[in-house]
């Protein structure tokens, strides 16, 4: 689970904010975050060249 901050910088909200909240708060973005990825490669020789191929996905 990923927790990321959000911090607003314009003056209109931070005073806005600061009417809601007089104490202050920091509003926090919750997230479950699933990353997955794959590759293959084939090596091989052509003529006098190595070769390499591979994706990424």
């Amino acid at each position: 689970m990923a927790n990321q901050g959000v911090f607003i910088d314009s003056q209109a909200r931070i005073e806005l904010r600061t009417l809601i909240y007089p104490n202050g708060t920091v509003p926090r973005i919750n997230s479950n975050i699933t990353d997955n990825s794959f590759g293959a490669g084939v090596r091989s020789m052509v003529e006098k060249w190595n070769t390499d191929f591979s994706l990424v996905h």
